[in-house]
């Protein structure tokens, strides 16, 4: 994410030099406003709040501290920075009260502007991940049901799922705040049933007489997650399942099979799982063939996000026998790796559409995919197919998607849509919460990831066909918007097996 910074500063040769320093060093951040008055700045600001404020002490007006107490009150978001000529420890001191991030003394250096400004970039990456993570825990209070006793503990206990270690850690987060009591320790119990259609009603006692989640595995059982300080646990779990099942007096001809694990943090849960799930057998025909509809379905997201038809046709020709082999051995497992593209899709706090219901429902492997494709279309709506509201940022939008490969600035589209370069800054914000430079990326990397999937293309032409003269800056640009390099996307994305050159 591009961070925009604003400066304040009343000698006009330390505005241009930070914005020279900004603009040709320090691809992570973008100058968003420049003033050399206090007072002029906060009205700016108070439009159009940047990410990081550099301003100076010495202000004419207004002094810096004045207005860093502004922002603590009306811009508590904000992160600060102080630009002094003066290395006073009074001044120093006071700043730090109001929860200023850094302190840099005249002359600003290079070397010592880049390091702050990287260090303030990471701190508010760190608070966005925890505001994710608050989000994310509203949500699960929220709807509990929704994301974890259908979607989280379900696939979970289905044997085949793992999230990456960034989701996994989000809902480790969320759980944290939702349900402290599964920390340190959890047992995972799984409740193995012959009697069809009695699963959600094992999960609707076990949650009731037990501090747990359950999660049904459709045709399969209840997997269960329970907190390892109840005494009494598995006593519990059987008694739970009786009272679901109304065993008779006469008592149960074919009792559930219940197998619980050891005590073990939640982090480390993938250990103990084999140890409660239901054997699959040595069935290598299984292994083989789910092996290989996962590698495919992780570059579903990917060619989907990238709406180029003739790639998703080819994608869908040759995956489809694979699904019919997969499902032929079972069916479960197959619908709980279809799944997995939709939780790429939509990360926590995000939920999926209730369209991804439609999946298990499906007769054939091809219709099962369609409406695999359709719940993905539904969370890739791209910023390149928005109009714009206003006349100003609709012929703003239109110059952008002719001219996005040359080097344009804010400066230049806000000329051609006849506004200030502010104002468009604001209907960026306002409309598609988004910054200038981070829509003009946008458009490149969909572009780029157009190209990539053609081999006759190297990196370095598409690259330079998308406006970057650097092939390694190119590199750096798509891997931080698209998470991985060029050519690992290249790789993944192409069906016929060809690479692209370098």
């Amino acid at each position: 994410m591009t961070r925009r910074i604003f400066v304040i500063d009343d000698e006009l040769p330390v505005l241009e030099g930070v914005r020279h320093i900004v603009e040709s060093s320090f691809p992570s951040g973008e100058i968003c406003g420049t003033s050399t008055s206090g007072i002029t700045a906060l009205e700016l600001i108070d439009h159009d709040p940047p990410d990081i404020l550099l301003v100076d002490i010495h202000l004419p007006g207004i002094s810096g501290l004045e207005i860093l107490n502004d922002m603590r009150r009306r811009h508590p978001s904000v992160l600060c920075i102080i630009i002094s000529a003066y290395e006073q420890f009074s001044i120093a001191k006071e700043a730090l009260d109001f929860g200023v991030f850094a302190y840099i003394v005249k002359p600003v250096t290079k070397a010592r502007l880049l390091k702050v400004l990287q260090g303030a970039c990471e701190e508010l990456d760190r608070e966005d991940q925890l505001h994710a993570a608050d989000l994310a825990g509203k949500a699960l209070r929220q709807s509990v049901d929704g994301l974890l006793e259908r979607q989280l503990v379900p696939q979970l206990f289905s044997g085949i799922w793992r999230p990456d270690s960034e989701r996994w850690e989000l809902w480790l987060t969320s759980l944290r705040r939702v349900r402290p009591d599964f920390f340190p320790k959890v047992t995972a119990a799984f409740v193995e049933y012959s009697e069809g259609g009695s699963g959600p009603r094992i999960a609707a006692a076990l949650r009731y007489k037990l501090p747990c989640w359950t999660g049904v595995v459709e045709s399969r059982g209840v997997g269960v997650l329970a907190s390892a300080s109840y005494p009494g646990l598995q006593t519990a779990l059987r008694e739970g399942v009786r009272e679901a099942i109304n065993m008779s007096r006469s008592g149960f001809v074919d009792e559930p099979s219940i197998r619980c694990s050891e005590p073990i943090p939640l982090e480390r849960i993938w250990e103990v799982l084999p140890t409660v799930l239901p054997r699959q057998g040595d069935n290598e025909s299984y292994a083989e063939a789910s092996g290989e509809l996962r590698e495919g379905l992780q570059q579903l997201w990917r060619i989907v996000r990238a709406a180029d038809k003739g790639v998703l046709d080819a994608w869908l020709s040759r995956y489809r026998p694979v699904l019919d082999r997969v499902l032929g051995l079972h069916r479960e497992y197959a619908c709980a790796l279809l799944l997995e593209p939709v939780f790429a899709a939509y990360p926590p706090p995000l939920v999926p559409p209730d369209s991804v219901t439609w999946l298990g429902r499906q007769a054939t492997s091809g219709e099962m995919l369609n409406a695999l494709v359709v719940v993905l279309q539904e969370a890739t709506p791209t910023v390149a197919d928005y109009a714009g509201e206003s006349r100003s940022l609709h012929e703003a939008l239109e110059f952008l998607r002719r001219r996005f490969s040359e080097p344009v600035s804010l400066e230049d589209v806000a000329a051609v849509a006849g506004i200030s370069a502010a104002h468009l800054s604001r209907l960026f914000r306002q409309e598609l919460r988004l910054s200038f430079s981070d829509y003009l990326t946008s458009l490149r990397m969909e572009q780029a990831q157009r190209l990539l999937v053609d081999a006759t293309h190297s990196i370095k032409e598409v690259g330079y066909s998308v406006g970057y003269q650097d092939a390694n800056y190119f590199s750096r640009v798509f891997k931080r918007w698209v998470g991985v390099r060029p050519r690992e996307f290249a790789a993944t994305q192409s069906i016929s097996g060809e690479h692209p050159h370098v």
